[in-house]
């Protein structure tokens, strides 16, 4: 007596956990879809990976967290700061311009006195 057994092919596969919808788990295109709509097979885990997602943002704020009282003084003293510096090279630029401008005037005065003089030697010149 034979005894015949066919061979079945036997598929191993591995047990589905992603998204149904977008065949992805734990990626933020995948947790983008579940914000909407949490699929039956991978719900538990992709709110487990949004409040792990959470937390460390929450810590990344709270390393971030402000001062509203030191920052304000912060800025203020920056501004008085710049402030002063603005005064100062304002102060400069005005010293410099009054200086030059003095010096284009004594030029400028010379000149003319200087053509006044040429004007009376050429008058004493005709008149003798």
């Amino acid at each position: 007596m034979s005894t015949t057994t066919s061979a079945m092919p036997v598929n191993y596969q591995l047990s589905v956990t992603s998204c149904s919808q977008c065949s992805s788990m734990a990626h933020f295109q995948c947790l983008d879809h579940c914000k909407d709509v949490f699929c039956g097979k991978c719900s538990v885990k992709h709110r487990n990976e949004v409040s792990k997602r959470m937390d460390h943002l929450k810590e990344e704020l709270q390393s971030c967290k402000i001062d509203p009282v030191t920052t304000h003084d912060v800025i203020d003293q920056n501004f008085y700061r710049a402030s002063q510096e603005t005064i100062r090279r304002t102060r400069s630029t005005v010293k410099n311009l009054i200086s030059e401008l003095e010096q284009r005037q004594d030029v400028i005065i010379k000149e003319i006195e200087k053509g006044i003089e040429l004007r009376a030697e050429e008058r004493k010149k005709r008149t003798e």
